[in-house]
C-alpha cells in the first residue's frame, strides 16, 4: 500500500513540475483554470505573465522537492512501515510548500 502512496506523491509532484515549467516559460494564457489566479493577475496580461513566471519558479520547486521528499522517505525503515507517517510528512511538506508559495506569490504579484 506504501508502494501506491509514494507513486502517487511522485506523481503528483511531477505533475507541479509540469504545469510550472508552462507558466514559467509563459504559455499558460490568462484563465479561471490554471496559473496564478487572482483579481489583479487576471486583470491584465502585463501582470498575468510575470506574476505566473514567479508563481511558476515556486511551483517547480515545491514539485521537485515533493518528489524528492517521496523517495526519501522511503528509505527511513519507520516510515516504510508506518502509513500514517509516511503521507503525513509527505502532506505537511506540501502544505507547507504551497502555503508560502502561495502568500510569497501574492506579495510578488501586488508590486506589479
Amino acid at each position: 500500500m506504501i508502494h501506491f502512496f509514494a507513486l502517487l506523491f511522485i506523481f503528483v509532484g511531477l505533475l507541479m513540475v509540469g504545469i510550472s515549467v508552462n507558466m514559467i516559460l509563459g504559455y499558460i494564457k490568462p484563465n479561471n483554470l490554471v496559473g496564478f489566479r487572482t483579481e489583479k493577475t487576471l486583470s491584465s496580461d502585463a501582470v498575468w505573465y510575470p506574476a505566473n513566471e514567479y508563481a511558476g519558479k515556486w511551483l517547480f520547486g515545491l514539485g521537485i522537492g515533493q518528489v524528492a521528499i517521496a523517495m526519501m522517505v522511503l528509505l527511513v525503515p519507520i516510515a516504510h512501515d508506518n502509513f500514517v507517517l509516511y503521507a503525513g510528512v509527505n502532506t505537511m511538506a506540501l502544505l507547507v510548500g504551497t502555503i508560502t508559495m502561495t502568500f510569497s506569490s501574492v506579495a510578488y504579484s501586488e508590486k506589479l
